[in-house]
């Protein structure tokens, strides 16, 4: 589990929740309902992702 205080990107953070839960991006995009191309984008910390749509993809993790 990750300490709170780190300091790391989002999409760092959901590329290694994805991996560590055994998802492919495919699988993270249709348990979140976004695109595949938003799960690239998110975990290449690209800054035109939206925050909402973010929110999305934790809550498919977990993270409410």
């Amino acid at each position: 589990m990750m300490r709170a205080d780190m300091d790391i990107e989002i999409g760092t953070f959901v590329r290694q929740e994805r991996k560590r839960r055994g998802l492919t991006q495919q699988e993270l995009a249709s348990m979140s309902g976004v695109g595949l191309n938003f799960v690239y984008q998110l975990e290449k910390n690209k800054q035109t992702v939206q925050l909402e749509t973010t929110n999305h993809v934790l809550n498919a993790l977990g993270y409410k």
